[in-house]
């Protein structure tokens, strides 16, 4: 039962540094939920949620999530917390160099091909 509650522990507070981190960048929001997974979306059409997608799989990173509507998901996990600050990192780089103009293929938002 500990290992149960450290599990759930640990992924909840993964949880609140990635909605902490995610909300820092302006026009994207996450969906609140009680879930272990974690859902963004973007409310600024000057920051593309697909153009946001595409750039962080350009530089690495794999998402699953929605077309319709366009939502990012990430699914928690305890041992996430090492990737955290790199994961928030390349977002703001990649939400700042989207709202400078760059493109970036838009990525695509799938459970499976």
């Amino acid at each position: 039962e500990d290992g149960c509650l450290e599990y759930t522990k640990r992924t909840m507070e993964n949880k609140r540094r990635l909605i902490e981190g995610i909300e820092k960048t302006p026009g994207l929001k996450v969906i609140d939920n009680e879930l272990s997974i974690l859902c963004y979306v973007s409310q600024d059409e000057a920051l593309p949620i697909l153009a946001i997608l595409g750039g962080m799989t350009a530089v690495g990173w794999v998402h699953f999530g929605t077309m319709e509507p366009p939502m990012i998901q990430l699914i928690l996990d305890p041992r996430a917390d090492q990737f955290i600050d790199a994961y928030l990192k390349d977002l703001a780089q990649i939400a700042a160099r989207v709202r400078a103009g760059e493109t970036f293929d838009d990525g695509e938002l799938r459970y499976a091909n």
